[in-house]
């Protein structure tokens, strides 16, 4: 953001909060701005995201649970739809599509403290249900593809009714 540079995935330019995002841009138009430092630039790096994923993959190798959220707050980082972009960097890091959609259901209950009725879908859990138009075993980015949400037992998103209004 601080050098223009930020590349939106789909579902963060469908999602992103376009406010959030057009203020980006504003930072552009600042005359006489200070150099972002050398920290920034390398936590860019590629160096910088190697480090990132052979982290990832040790703990996970170490049995360390890893959950994914939602929480961005970063600069550059939507709120929301900057979850797919994690769980495309774990997939990155070589955890397996079943290993990245545990980090993303039963190991954010485990971070959260709920597993015990929430976070696998099972008899007598509470669930509340993602349907997608892929098989995310074959590519993880395929969990963009939200085809119907429910909610407590209730559909509050579908892709066939939500045509004209824009995605989840």
């Amino acid at each position: 953001v601080l050098d223009s540079a930020v590349t939106l995935s789909p579902i963060e330019a469908r999602c992103g909060d376009p406010q959030v995002i057009a203020t980006w841009g504003d930072l552009a138009e600042i005359q006489n701005k200070p150099a972002a430092p050398d920290s920034i630039h390398w936590g860019a790096s590629r160096a910088a995201r190697d480090v990132l994923l052979g982290n990832v993959r040790r703990m996970h190798a170490a049995g360390i649970p890893i959950a994914v959220g939602s929480n961005g707050g970063n600069i550059g980082t939507l709120q929301g739809p900057s979850f797919h972009r994690e769980l495309e960097m774990l997939a990155e890091a070589g955890l397996t599509p079943t290993d990245v959609l545990t980090c993303a259901t039963a190991n954010g209950a485990l971070a959260l403290g709920v597993l015990g009725d929430r976070g696998t879908v099972e008899v007598g859990k509470l669930a509340d249900l993602v349907l997608i138009g892929a098989d995310p075993n074959e590519d993880v980015s395929s969990l963009a593809i939200i085809e119907t949400v429910l909610v407590g037992g209730e559909v509050v998103f579908s892709r066939d009714q939500n045509a004209n209004e824009g995605d989840p």
